[in-house]
């Protein structure tokens, strides 16, 4: 796996697996009965194995904590259940509702055995057609969570949710989603026909319509935004209509919610293709970038493509858009005037005007591929408008100004948005990149989608 996708679990993920960092349950004695086949200690002990320092399937059962439930991870369990190798308690830090979690603990009964060993081999033996089972994930909050496994229908309730599906070649098993993804231009064939629904303010479904269509699993988000309401109101003990949160743009963990949500609708192969895509462009961005010295790197801001005189609204962290700016090699100077703990920061005109180190304003529109714009721009008249607006930035300190379409800028997507924003930000570094032709690549082999992205960049496009 490339070693730059660090930058994206490093934000804020603390994996316990360097010596002396394991979290104890039990005294930690070694000397326990480990005939019994039950561990309830996990242990430090610098003579046993360690696992990986971090990984992205957020399945508990991943005990040797990589991107994929094998062999191998039983025969980790094995090792731990023998007292020969040390075991995972992984704390995504993420909100106010992570936890530990023993990921080794794939029935969470507790203890570490043989129990374990088959709830593993029944999870990695499954196909779509298997028996559902219960299983565990960690969640996009942090939070430990489950499913019933597999789910062979979906309901997706927002637009990242249904990128991500698309990704991972899945949206034949939606059976209800948002109006807005529908009407995607590159979704809009591939949910022909599936029925949709509208938000009233909230991203909150109602109740009785997702037990009306019934789907195995209701993809979404964090419950800081996303279907607290549903969640409680859907009835207690049923084996479909689970609530799955998993990040499809949070945090910079999109890579691990399409591992996590590919294993759930057996995508697997599907959604290891992207995460060696993904890793592979951001890979080659951190490489490049990392040799440069911290005073070279650029700062920007990321204003969300509106303007009221005195104040601005910006993507501040766990807003997607931030971290893919950090990807992106560059320093976000938002987090020198944090107004508020939400994704979107207001500031003031004036706050941005008095930033004269600032090297960037990367705005994020809102038009995707059909070059229409909620407020009446398209993306290269917002373009027109955001160099006006902040020509004085660029008379004063020679702050560039470039727009990117949110299409781009988060979401399984977000890869495209870091490498136009690399290029922009450090041309010498990424002479032999071109964007235009990553975009297309995508288009083609994971959206399935016949768009020729040249001549609509030609044209004004998707990144300014």
């Amino acid at each position: 796996m490339q070693k730059g996708v660090i930058l994206a679990i490093a934000i804020a993920v603390v994996v316990v697996a360097a010596a002396g960092a394991y979290l104890a349950f039990g005294n930690g004695n070694d000397d326990q009965d480990n005939t019994t086949a039950v561990t309830d200690a996990v242990t430090d002990d610098p003579t046993r194995d360690y696992p990986n320092e971090y990984g992205r399937l957020w399945i508990v059962g991943n005990a040797n904590f990589d991107d994929v439930l094998d062999e191998k991870d039983i025969e980790w369990i094995q090792k731990i259940i023998d007292g020969t190798a040390n075991e995972v308690v992984f704390n995504a830090e993420l909100s106010q509702w992570s936890e530990d979690v023993r990921m080794a603990d794939a029935n969470q009964d507790g203890v570490v055995d043989q129990k374990d060993i088959d709830k593993v081999r029944s999870m990695i033996n499954a196909n779509i057609n298997s028996p559902k089972q219960l299983i565990y994930y960690v969640d996009v909050d942090g939070a430990l969570n489950n499913m019933h496994f597999p789910a062979k229908t979906i309901m997706s309730g927002y637009e990242q949710n249904a990128k991500q599906l698309q990704t991972l070649g899945a949206l034949d098993m939606v059976i209800v989603c948002d109006q807005s993804s529908a009407n995607k231009p590159y979704a809009k064939e591939l949910l022909a026909g599936v029925p949709t629904f509208s938000y009233s303010g909230t991203f909150n479904p109602d109740a009785e319509l997702v037990m009306t269509y019934s789907p195995d699993i209701i993809v979404t988000g964090t419950q800081y935004h996303y279907c607290k309401g549903l969640e409680e109101a859907l009835p207690e003990g049923r084996t479909n209509m689970d609530i799955v949160r998993i990040s499809s743009w949070e945090d910079g963990k999109t890579v691990e919610g399409t591992l996590t949500l590919g294993f759930m609708i057996c995508k697997n192969e599907e959604a290891h293709a992207y995460a060696e895509w993904a890793d592979h462009w951001i890979g080659l961005i951190d490489e490049r970038v990392s040799q440069l010295p911290e005073d070279e790197r650029v700062n920007i801001l990321m204003p969300r493509g509106e303007y009221v005189d005195w104040q601005v609204t910006m993507n501040g962290p766990r807003g997607g858009k931030y971290e893919t700016s950090l990807l992106a090699g560059a320093n976000n100077i938002i987090d020198r005037n944090l107004t508020s703990d939400g994704t979107n920061i207001t500031v003031t005109d004036e706050w941005v005007r008095a930033q004269s180190d600032l090297d960037f304003i990367v705005s994020v529109v809102y038009g995707g591929l059909n070059d229409a714009q909620m407020n009446g721009y398209t993306n290269h008249s917002f373009y027109e408008e955001s160099k006006e607006y902040w020509n004085d930035m660029t008379v004063a300190y020679g702050t560039e100004i470039h727009v990117i379409d949110n299409m781009v800028s988060q979401g399984t997507t977000y890869v495209i948005g870091a490498v136009y924003m690399a290029k922009w930000f450090y041309p010498e570094l990424f002479e032999d990149m071109n964007p235009d032709e990553i975009f297309q690549g995508f288009l083609d082999d994971f959206f399935h989608y016949d768009f020729d992205v040249a001549e609509y960049q030609a044209g004004g496009g998707i990144a300014i």
